[in-house]
């Protein structure tokens, strides 16, 4: 069973993310019991997700929850890659279909073959893992190399309720995150007033007395280090230009670089405490909302 209490809020929100993704997905689409779902992984790109990471989520999700799901992209990535080689082609999408079609004929027949020879009662697994594989070459013929570079091939166990239990996992977290969203902002209401401040040996900017981590030395951490240095710095409404004339690591770096640096504190912020508003940026910009240097 997954423990959300292992995770942090940051973590919470990717599995949260990515889970929406795919129930919407399957809600479209329906639950393919016979092969596996086709989500195009451009929809987790705009959440800021590469297949590897997904990848991760789904495989601390499928350890911990009883192996209710499979990802059959390297397996698809193998099979093609199989074509290619019996074809004697670079690239299973240099195999025109009828060949690709022989090929993969000739798999089948021979996975049959050895289907014939099994009892389903006596060798279920073994008989499973052959229904499998013909399934899989089966998918294989409907793929190319250049779509499966852009999609997540998932398989939800339906015997295990696969889908039932990514939907309370997600059902779960949304409850948690509620929870946490609440009981932040009541902290951050009680402590309204409290001037925020860095501290650098620790990579930890505090805003109402609410943390937020910070990676040390990363770029994240020299700007709220630059921002927060002095009170005059803090005060101030930084060009990025002169962010980077004053920051050594910063020096090669353009507008467009340090925008994207301040937009992820601010993504960040709004994560950890639910505070939207606590930096006021342009393309060409970054200051502190003057409405958090009040003293109460």
């Amino acid at each position: 069973m997954l423990n959300l209490d292992e995770f942090s809020t940051e973590n919470l929100i990717k599995i949260q993310k990515v889970l929406k993704i795919i129930l919407d997905e399957l809600e479209l689409q329906g639950l393919n019991s016979i092969s596996c779902n086709k989500i195009p992984l451009k929809r987790f790109g705009k959440e800021g997700f590469c297949y590897e990471e997904i990848k991760t989520i789904l495989n601390k999700i499928n350890f911990e929850e009883g192996r209710i799901l499979e990802i059959w992209n390297e397996e698809i990535e193998s099979i093609l890659e199989s074509i290619a080689k019996v074809a004697k082609a670079p690239s299973a999408d240099l195999v025109d279909k009828v060949q690709k079609q022989l090929v993969l004929k000739s798999f089948i027949d021979e996975l049959e073959v050895k289907l014939k020879k099994i009892n389903r009662e006596k060798e279920p697994k073994k008989y499973e893992a052959i229904i499998h594989l013909i399934t899989s070459f089966l998918t294989a013929f409907e793929m190319s190399e250049a779509q499966l570079k852009n999609t997540l091939l998932l398989k939800l166990d339906w015997e295990k309720s696969g889908l039932e239990k990514l939907k309370s996992i997600k059902n779960s977290i949304d409850e948690k995150l509620s929870k946490k969203d609440k009981k932040t902002t009541e902290i951050g209401l009680k402590n309204a007033g409290i001037r925020p401040f860095f501290d650098k040996e620790k990579g930890l900017l505090k805003i109402n007395d609410l943390p937020v981590k910070t990676q040390k030395f990363s770029n994240q951490y020299y700007l709220l280090e630059m921002i927060f240095r002095n009170d005059e710095n803090i005060n101030k409404d930084w060009q990025f230009s002169e962010l980077a004339e004053l920051t050594e690591c910063f020096e090669e770096f353009n507008d467009k670089k340090l925008y994207n640096i301040a937009n992820a504190i601010k993504h960040k912020i709004t994560e950890e405490t639910g505070i939207k508003d606590f930096f006021i940026t342009t393309n060409q910009s970054i200051k502190i909302n003057p409405k958090y240097l009040k003293e109460s």
